[in-house]
């Protein structure tokens, strides 16, 4: 059975996808400076007020959050267009699914360690 990449790829979506919430689930924070020309600056003020953010720092965290989840999507569908391309899956309910995620949660529980 040659279902060692898709393993890889599956833990390997598994473990990214950890990593990026408990990224997310830090609260520390850091401050930046940023320099942006005047009219950047004026769009990002009337976007606060407009779209109500609490401040110009929210708007920031959001439009920076967004950009990570589009990176993130990114990712995914790069992966998946690599699991269609690398050759026909496994049927639900087979015993060669059974064996495919036995080996997939062998995996991540090993590299959890």
């Amino acid at each position: 059975m040659a279902l060692g990449w898709k393993y890889n790829k599956v833990c390997e979506y598994l473990l990214y996808s950890k990593s990026i919430m408990n990224n997310r689930m830090k609260t520390q924070t850091a401050i930046i400076n940023i320099s942006l020309p005047a009219s950047l600056k004026k769009f990002a003020q009337q976007q606060v007020k407009t779209e109500h953010y609490s401040n110009m720092s929210d708007f920031m965290r959001t439009l920076i959050r967004e950009y990570q989840k589009q990176q993130e999507m990114k990712k995914l569908e790069s992966m998946l267009l690599e699991g269609l391309a690398s050759g026909p899956g496994v049927t639900v309910g087979t015993l060669e699914w059974e064996d495919f995620w036995k080996g997939i949660y062998t995996q991540v529980g090993a590299k959890r360690k």
